[in-house]
């Protein structure tokens, strides 16, 4: 289902559409989405807790933009051992390409973060964070979908759902963001995913043509 770049196009399509949207509704301080914040905000922050702030802050840690940056040079390691430089040069470029587009995006909106989030600097949407996660995971369920297919990947796939999940829920907990700038930012990392996978066939050719690489 992947390789159809038909379902690719409606995907980048409906996606990027509904970040549009939810942009437009944030910059104008739409108040349904406010209400939508406050609601889901006082639902995952129902019974604070030293504990539970400090499991948020952890899986707020091991999401940050390093720690992904870190995560991501091990998979591009491992894909180059096991298929050569074509993929790793792909999530090389995805990754680091999203990375400037959602610091773009967040100091163009510059929507302020929510009250109560301490010394943490920058704005609120979309969540980097979040965008960072939710890249990761996509990209990597990409790419075993693409070059491994092994029957593992739907219990791989799950665990990083759950991930994406996790980091949402821990920075809306962290009130280091609103839940809409969570919601943003896979809606962003979805199209993103979307349109780079529309080329990885296209270009994966031409590069095995050009440099004469057995694929």
């Amino acid at each position: 289902m992947i390789k159809n770049k038909k379902y690719l196009v409606f995907l980048a399509v409906i996606c990027g559409g509904l970040f549009l949207k939810l942009t437009w509704l944030v910059v104008i301080k739409n108040g349904f989405i406010l209400d939508i914040d406050d609601y889901i905000t006082a639902i995952i922050r129902a019974q604070p807790s030293t504990q539970l702030h400090q499991v948020m802050w952890m899986i707020s840690w091991l999401s940050s933009p390093m720690m992904i940056f870190l995560y991501s040079i091990i998979v591009m390691a491992i894909l180059y051992q096991l298929r050569g430089l074509i993929p790793v040069v792909w999530v090389g470029v995805i990754m680091l390409s999203g990375e400037f587009l959602v610091t773009f995006l967040k100091n163009t909106i510059q929507r302020p973060r929510p009250v109560g989030h301490g010394s943490i600097g920058g704005f609120s949407f979309p969540s980097g964070h979040t965008f960072g996660v939710a890249l990761f995971c996509l990209v990597v369920m990409s790419i075993m979908m693409l070059e491994f297919k092994n029957s593992r990947q739907i219990l791989i796939n799950s665990l990083l759902v759950v991930w994406i999940i996790l980091i949402m829920v821990s920075r809306v907990y962290l009130r280091a963001h609103f839940p809409t700038d969570t919601i943003g930012s896979v809606l962003l990392a979805s199209t993103w995913t979307s349109i780079a996978l529309m080329i990885y066939p296209t270009l994966k050719l031409k590069w095995l043509k050009k440099f004469n690489i057995e694929g």
